[in-house]
């Protein structure tokens, strides 16, 4: 085997691979993931992050936060990291972007769980109960400086960060609430009952604890 011979197949071997790693690069799936400006708390150094996409109008968040989130929270709050993302959904809950901006005015303050528990515990789906009175009275309820939280709330100074998550929703495909994602991977799917989700949290949060 000549000189040239063996400088040509060993180009070709070079271009080869060079090419076999690009296709591996470019056949991949990109993976879904959840940015880090966000409301979390749990087992914030987890490797297990359970995010939920909401909107405090919204009757089955509600259902869901009394009967699958506060229970999984229970039993899971001390392993995984558990995230917030507002997704109010404007065009059928006319009240949802505003109470969205009074949660992070309430997070500005250090009481953004507080906040989201109160509205969920009052929340009505005609929206009656997230008129803008009462969504400082319950700022005040809650012990917030309430010139500050009316300022905000009143210039809707949070407007850009409830844009950033819904923004964010929709690159995940999210298209309804509540939307649960662990690690990034969507649970279930977007016409599933939500008894159906409920159970696929746990076994999409029970598989990746026993993954990581």
């Amino acid at each position: 085997m000549n000189k040239l011979t063996i400088i040509i197949i060993f180009i070709a071997l070079v271009l080869g691979g060079g090419l076999m790693f690009w296709g591996a690069k470019t056949s991949s799936t990109p993976k879904e993931t959840i940015n880090k400006t966000e409301w979390a708390k749990g087992k914030l150094d987890s490797k297990v992050t359970v995010t939920v996409f909401g909107d405090f109008q919204c009757p089955a968040c509600k259902s869901m936060e009394s009967l699958t989130v506060k229970p999984f929270l229970d039993k899971y709050l001390d392993k995984v990291k558990f995230v917030y993302k507002q997704f109010p959904l404007t065009s059928i809950h006319a009240k949802a972007q505003k109470a969205a901006e009074a949660s992070e005015a309430a997070g500005n303050q250090g009481k953004f769980w507080e906040y989201h528990d109160k509205l969920y515990e009052v929340s009505a789906s005609d929206g009656s109960t997230l008129t803008p009175d009462l969504l400082k009275q319950y700022a005040k309820d809650l012990g917030l400086n309430t010139e500050k939280f009316n300022s905000e709330l009143d210039s809707s100074k949070y407007s850009g960060d409830v844009k950033e998550d819904v923004t964010e929703g929709n690159k995940l495909e999210v298209s309804g609430t509540p939307s649960f994602f662990v690690n990034g991977k969507r649970v279930g799917g977007p016409n599933d009952t939500l008894d159906v989700v409920s159970q696929q949290l746990i076994l999409d949060t029970e598989a990746a604890l026993k993954a990581n």
